[in-house]
């Protein structure tokens, strides 16, 4: 066996070339668009008195709002530093909790080992959800509690079981409803396995540990929302969010994916875990993963109810996604042992590739492709070694070689492609990787403007508010915010017509437009706004202090310029004789 030293250092070495090159790690993402800008709200109520966007802060209730404010508070450390602290755990542990969980169902040092190389690189879940994702969203923190959650289950050890969930669904709730939703089926239906005096206590303080998230959900703002949904509400959705909740609106491609992915599965099965426990309760567990979806589809397309769409069910299938990688690295190892010759084991090769190439993000592919053909290659001459005569011999006295050689192959194969992905990639950085122009106009913004001025800004670049500490009209990502709060989901498609945006429609409802697709249709848009348009856009928002951001390509406004660089213009926009007023 080897050392728990030896685990640890080889989990280290996978997280950081995971975060430094394979899934490089990128500050600010998509989602800190609004995630720094309520933080800092909530670190200084004086920054974003104008923008519609920090007013939704209790849409997102999570005990990691308090946690980093805590922790910021009392050291001083920067946000994008502690960003990073926070995802640099989460990595290590979610891939600590997966060793952890593939040695209680398979006992098996080197499927644990493989499981890990093989989570890796699978980031594209069902209905467009990450597994590992390349910065810090508040799942990525409760993936590892979730982890050693199902752990901990399958150790019986229900009391820690749902502790670790309640904790979870505190950080994000959406994963933690996922996962209690599985362990409590299984654990209604595994009665025989367990203790009920124990499951009593685990469900009580499961309850008094999560209570408070639910009080805090349902009191917030937007929770008056009707059980019906509402029309204006499902345009909105199916306009901005179709690819979590609305399946009728995805690609072909999205379903054979889902389906390859299940056949996967049902063949790794074929290798049980250890106990009949665990193995009832993986059953149990995707019982309850495609009762939710199913929940999902009919209470989204057919009777859409409110809340049912907000939980986003169809996402909960992410958690099948999961557990591919530890039953078909076990399912790998297991194949591989049978062999006799090298043509036995090309298709499991094949399979191996193809499996994960699916799963990968499109930018990464190159990287999944070198990474696997290495792997594969190294295991190929090593199993023609192991199946010659010759070799018994020197394998009889060379234990340490023999039983290590999987995790051996694996470390040189990812340092191999880290290395790589590091050259390419070029400079590793911890701060805002985002264009330095767009960074430049955000820096004069904050440093010569009030807090309380509004920015006009293109709509489809993100990441504006975060070093301007400043209010911005709309962007397109703002529309994630739509999903737990009509009046804020109006609020922001009244916002996109000032700017003359006019959705699309097919049928009832609206088209759903990704963010490539809204990038083509607002960049015209925005770059044929007039002086007429923009001071009629400062009028309809009524605040004093107004500035528009627009190229320096565009035709010359006759209005102000305040400062200019390479690539983009900011003017004062008059406000004269307009009724100014805040948000309160």
């Amino acid at each position: 066996m080897i050392t728990w030293l030896t685990i640890l250092g080889f989990i280290g070495i996978i997280s950081i070339f995971s975060i430094i090159s394979i899934n490089e790690y990128n500050y600010p993402m998509s989602d800190h668009s609004y995630y720094i800008p309520m933080l800092k709200h909530l670190l200084n109520s004086e920054l974003y008195p104008n923008d519609y966007l920090v007013t939704q802060i209790s849409s997102y209730p999570s005990a990691l709002w308090p946690l980093m404010i805590g922790i910021i508070k009392f050291t001083g450390i920067e946000i994008p530093i502690i960003f990073f602290i926070l995802y640099v755990f989460s990595i290590y542990a979610t891939f600590l909790a997966t060793y952890l969980l593939a040695m209680s169902l398979f006992g098996n040092q080197q499927v644990a080992f493989l499981s890990i190389f093989f989570l890796l690189f699978t980031q594209l879940g069902f209905a467009s959800v990450g597994l590992v994702e390349n910065g810090l969203v508040f799942r990525m923190l409760s993936l590892p509690l979730v982890i050693f959650a199902f752990y901990a289950f399958f150790e019986k050890r229900l009391v820690l079981a749902y502790i670790l969930t309640a904790v979870s669904l505190l950080m994000h709730p959406l994963t933690g409803i996922f996962s209690i939703s599985m362990i409590g089926l299984a654990s209604l239906l595994l009665y025989k396995f367990i203790r009920i005096k124990q499951l009593i206590l685990a469900v009580v303080l499961f309850g008094l540990i999560s209570g408070p998230i639910f009080i805090i959900k349902f009191t917030s703002t937007g929770s008056g929302m009707p059980l019906i949904a509402t029309h204006g509400w499902l345009d909105i959705m199916h306009l901005r969010s179709a690819h979590h909740v609305f399946p009728s609106t995805w690609n072909r491609m999205d379903f054979i994916n889902s389906a390859f992915t299940i056949l996967v599965l049902i063949i790794s099965l074929k290798y049980r875990p250890q106990e009949l426990f665990q193995y009832r309760a993986i059953q149990y567990f995707i019982v309850a993963i495609l009762f939710m979806v199913a929940i999902g589809v009919i209470f989204s397309e057919i009777i859409p109810i409110t809340i049912m769409i907000q939980l986003q069910f169809l996402r909960s299938m992410v958690m099948i996604y999961y557990f591919i990688p530890l039953f078909f690295a076990n399912y790998y190892i297991q194949e591989m042992r049978q062999s006799t010759s090298i043509t036995d084991v090309l298709p499991l090769i094949i399979l191996a590739i193809f499996v994960f190439n699916i799963f990968s993000v499109t930018g990464s592919t190159i990287l999944i492709m070198l990474s696997f053909m290495s792997l594969m290659v190294i295991t190929i001459l090593w199993r023609l070694y192991a199946l010659s005569s010759k070799s018994q011999i020197w394998l009889s006295s060379h234990q340490w070689i023999s039983n290590n050689i999987l995790p051996i192959i694996l470390i040189l194969s990812i340092i191999f492609i880290g290395i790589y992905g590091c050259v390419r990639k070029g400079t590793f950085t911890i701060y805002n990787r985002d264009d330095a122009e767009w960074i430049d106009i955000q820096i004069w913004a904050r440093e010569n403007t009030s807090p309380k001025a509004l920015f006009i800004v293109p709509p489809y670049l993100y990441n504006f508010r975060i070093e301007s500490e400043r209010s911005v009209l709309t962007t397109w990502k703002d529309g994630t915010v739509a999903f737990f709060n009509e009046s804020f989901g109006l609020e922001w498609l009244d916002r996109l017509a000032l700017l003359g945006y006019k959705p699309a429609q097919s049928g009832d409802t609206l088209d759903y437009v990704n963010f490539d697709q809204a990038k083509n249709i607002l960049e015209p848009i925005y770059r044929n706004l007039n002086k007429e348009k923009i001071l009629n856009i400062a009028q309809n928002i009524k605040i004093c202090e107004v500035y528009f951001v627009t190229f320096n390509d565009v035709s010359k406004l006759t209005l102000t310029l305040q400062y200019r660089n390479q690539n983009y213009s900011i003017y004062i926009v008059p406000t004269e004789g307009t009724e100014c007023k805040d948000i309160p």
